[in-house]
């Protein structure tokens, strides 16, 4: 689980890097919109993985 987690982060520090908070929005649309039935859940993880990171939603937004 943890190298699953390190991985997410890994790749919201890319899309942070590359583009700020409009990629990382775009990142995370992407894959909620790859399973619409799961999308609930791959946010919550999404931002689990990414809080703190440059960029992010600050705790108060996230759903």
């Amino acid at each position: 689980m943890k190298a699953f987690q390190a991985a997410i982060r890994r790749k919201g520090e890319e899309a942070s890097a590359a583009g700020g908070s409009e990629a990382m929005e775009a990142a995370l649309r992407i894959v909620a919109n790859a399973a619409p039935d799961r999308a609930e859940r791959r946010e919550s993880i999404i931002d689990k993985a990414w809080a703190g990171l440059n960029g992010w939603r600050p705790e108060e937004h996230q759903p």
